[in-house]
């Protein structure tokens, strides 16, 4: 069922959680986080530069070789976090 448009997302998922949720606009763009977030990362995706990334070693601390995949860049321009 979508969201009426005279109605915000954070009064919608306020409605289900039957609670007020809190947001506050992010320091470089209009988008809106929960008031209550303790770190936020602000950056951008780049899926135009691909990095390679080495194979994490699995619960045992095994590592196969030749699982290593390419992923996009990641830049952040902006870190926010509460005292």
């Amino acid at each position: 069922m979508p969201i009426p448009e005279e109605v915000s997302k954070a009064d919608y998922i306020g409605s289900i959680v039957g609670g007020p949720i809190y947001v506050v606009q992010t320091e470089t763009s209009q988008l809106e986080v929960l008031a209550e977030s303790k770190i936020v990362l602000e950056g951008t995706l780049n899926l135009d530069r691909m990095e390679l990334v080495d194979p994490f070693g699995e619960i045992h601390g095994y590592v196969f070789p030749g699982t290593d995949h390419s992923y996009p860049t990641y830049t952040v321009e902006v870190i926010s976090y509460r005292e």
